[in-house]
């Protein structure tokens, strides 16, 4: 279901919702939009992998950007929920029901995400496209 949420965001965006060079600018932009990773799946990371994340007191490390950002323009991650999915969607976060399901697919904890079964059944998957969605146009 999460790759779901990231194939979905990246059709209707026309850009991948977590766009990164690195593993560790790859956690800090998860953490701008779903917030900080919960204290029991910190605690599962390996200690290196906690460390390249986060602080010992289980805040977030920052990814500052440099020569490797896969962004150039934006060289600094904010902090943990400083970003909404539905800012990141663009225009497609104007859709309610679609934000929704995004947010029912992108929960840090797999066992608390919206089930293929669930995701059938969500309104969004029911409602009728009057347009299709038309991606950012990138050079």
């Amino acid at each position: 279901m999460w790759s779901l949420g990231c194939i979905l965001a990246e059709l209707a965006t026309g850009v991948p919702l977590f766009l990164t060079a690195n593993e560790a600018e790859l956690m800090a932009r998860m953490m701008e939009i779903l917030g900080l990773l919960p204290a029991e799946m910190q605690q599962q990371l390996q200690r290196d992998h906690f460390e390249l994340h986060f602080n010992a007191d289980g805040t977030a490390r920052y990814w500052t950007g440099g020569p490797h950002s896969a962004r150039e323009i934006d060289k600094y991650n904010g902090p943990p929920g400083c970003r909404t999915l539905r800012g990141a969607l663009g225009e497609a976060g104007k859709n309610k029901l679609f934000v929704d399901f995004m947010k029912q697919c992108l929960v840090w904890e797999p066992s608390k995400r919206m089930t293929p079964s669930q995701a059938y059944e969500h309104p969004w998957m029911k409602t009728p496209v009057r347009k299709p969605l038309a991606p950012a146009k990138h050079t």
